[in-house]
C-alpha cells in the first residue's frame, strides 16, 4: 500500500499546478487532506481551482471568517459570474488538527443545491451545513483554458496556509461511503475515475500526470496520524447522495 512520506508547507507565493487535458472540464470529486495553522493569504487560502483568478471551473477556499473558517464552493456561469457558490458553516475547518475536505459537483448544472461540502477532522467525512447559496444562471462556463492549481489560485496571492498530505481529484461524483473509504484507506483505494492524487511531490495516479509548474518545496512539520494513500482496487461510482440545503445570507469571497 502506498503511504505518506512527506508533506508540504503552504504560505504566501505557494502553489502547484497541472496543465492536462484529462482534467478539462471533467472534475466532479475533490478530496483535501491538510492541516490548516491559521488565516491563508489575504484570508482566502485556495485548496483548489480549476480557473484564472476570478473563478471559471470549480475553486475550493478556506475563508478565514475572523477566525471562524469555513468552506466555500464556487464557478462561473456564462449569465452570473462567481455563482453558482455555497459555502458551509463557521468553525467546519479546524486550524492545527490535521482534517480532510472535500466536494462533490454536478459537471453541467448551474444550481447550488448541486454543490455539496464535506469536512472530517478527526472524524469520519460528514455533510456540511450549506449556508450562503447562489444558483448560477445560463451555462456552466468551460475550464479548459485553464491549469489546475493546488494551494493557491492562477493569481496567486489566495495561498492556503498550513501543511498539505494530499489533494484527490476523480471524474465521478463519490457518494459519502466512497469519499470515507478514500479518508480511511487512501484515495488509491478509491480508483475508478480516479484523475490525480497529488502526495509525496507526485501524482500517484495511474494517469501519473506531470506537474507543469509549482513553487520550490517546503517540507511540511509533520506527518499526518493517517499515512494511507491507499491501493488501486476498482470501485463503482453509484448515484451522488441528496441534500437539504438551507439558504443563509452570506456573501461572496472570490
Amino acid at each position: 500500500m502506498a503511504t505518506i512520506t512527506e508533506t508540504e508547507a503552504g504560505a504566501s507565493g505557494r502553489y502547484i499546478h497541472f496543465d492536462e487535458s484529462l482534467l478539462n472540464d471533467a472534475i466532479q470529486t475533490v478530496l483535501v487532506y491538510c492541516k490548516p495553522t491559521g488565516s491563508p493569504e489575504n484570508g482566502l487560502g485556495y485548496l483548489f481551482a480549476k480557473g484564472d483568478s476570478s473563478g471559471h471551473g470549480p475553486r475550493f477556499i478556506i475563508s478565514h471568517n475572523s477566525g471562524s473558517p469555513f468552506l466555500a464552493l464556487g464557478m462561473d456561469s456564462s449569465g452570473t459570474p462567481l455563482s453558482p457558490t455555497v459555502n458551509s458553516q463557521a468553525n467546519s475547518v479546524v486550524y492545527n488538527s490535521w482534517g480532510h475536505y472535500a466536494f462533490t459537483r454536478v459537471l453541467a448544472s448551474v444550481n447550488y443545491s448541486d454543490l455539496n461540502i464535506y469536512a472530517g477532522v478527526g472524524v469520519d467525512l460528514a455533510a456540511t451545513t450549506p449556508t450562503g447559496p447562489n444558483n448560477g444562471s445560463g451555462s456552466i462556463n468551460s475550464d479548459a483554458a485553464y491549469p489546475a492549481y493546488l494551494m493557491n489560485r492562477n493569481g496567486l496571492s489566495r495561498a492556503f496556509v498550513g501543511d498539505l498530505a494530499y489533494v484527490a481529484a476523480w471524474s465521478g461524483i463519490l457518494t459519502l461511503p466512497q469519499l470515507v473509504n478514500a479518508q480511511n484507506n487512501g484515495p488509491l483505494s478509491q480508483a475508478t475515475g480516479l484523475l490525480f492524487v497529488l502526495a509525496n511531490e507526485i501524482d500517484n495516479s495511474s494517469n501519473a500526470l506531470a506537474v507543469s509548474g509549482r513553487s520550490t518545496f517546503v517540507a511540511g512539520g509533520s506527518l499526518p496520524p493517517n499515512t494511507a494513500l491507499g491501493g488501486t482496487t476498482p470501485s463503482t461510482l453509484p448515484g451522488r447522495e441528496t441534500l437539504t440545503l438551507q439558504a443563509v445570507s452570506r456573501g461572496s469571497f472570490f
